[in-house]
């Protein structure tokens, strides 16, 4: 019959591959009267049939995750504070952290105007901070504690130029500015003594030019 398209998968096969889990990716083809046709990803992350000779074509993402894999239950049903670092708290134990010769330094905490541009669409350096850290996210666990935090969601950590540290420098490194590897591990030790949970906002699928 004219009017019945033959329907073909293409992309990464779970099975030809041999991998069990991970990321793959995959588009619809169809060989119709009317031509072959791809119904794919667009832009925007909704479906859109193109033309065989359409460049514009995006492949839908599809996560296999290992088989019987079942996330922790011991992080179901909890409150989740999402920390902002260099915004949101200063440590009174540890006053003195190391600075960036780079960087511009905003010591007006509480009424502080951060970076902008200068018209929308603008370049913003991203290189001035308030002076957060995560010792003094330690500090406020108590706070955090009373709000009923059960897991801290925190914002990139990790060695960068920014201050919102998307721009990733080094993965293995948290930032000397934020208290480096020891104020993350003292962050770790204190927040399980109040049954707190952190995540760090790994941001794989991005990095800097350093």
């Amino acid at each position: 019959d004219d009017s019945v398209w033959s329907v073909t998968v293409s992309g990464s096969q779970v099975c030809a591959d041999g991998e069990e889990s991970g990321l793959f990716y995959f588009r619809f083809e169809f060989d119709t009267r009317f031509g072959h046709l791809i119904y794919a990803k667009e832009e925007n992350d909704f479906g859109a049939v193109y033309k065989w000779k359409d460049e514009n074509v995006h492949a839908f993402q599809w996560t296999v995750t290992e088989d019987g894999y079942e996330t922790p239950k011991s992080w179901y049903g909890g409150i989740m504070y999402h920390v902002f670092v260099d915004r949101f708290a200063k440590s009174e134990a540890h006053p003195d952290m190391p600075r960036r010769e780079d960087a511009e330094y905003n010591e007006d905490w509480y009424h502080g105007i951060p970076q902008h541009a200068k018209r929308p669409g603008g370049e913003v350096e991203n290189n001035e901070f308030f002076g957060g850290n995560l010792w003094g996210v330690a500090e406020k666990l108590p706070y955090l504690k009373s709000l009923g935090v059960t897991v801290i969601y925190l914002s990139p950590i990790f060695r960068a130029y920014s201050n919102h540290k998307y721009d990733t420098g080094d993965y293995l490194t948290v930032d000397e500015m934020f208290g480096g590897n020891e104020a993350l591990e003292e962050l770790c030790r204190t927040a399980e003594k109040y049954d707190i949970r952190i995540i760090l906002d790994g941001v794989f699928n991005h990095t800097g030019a350093d």
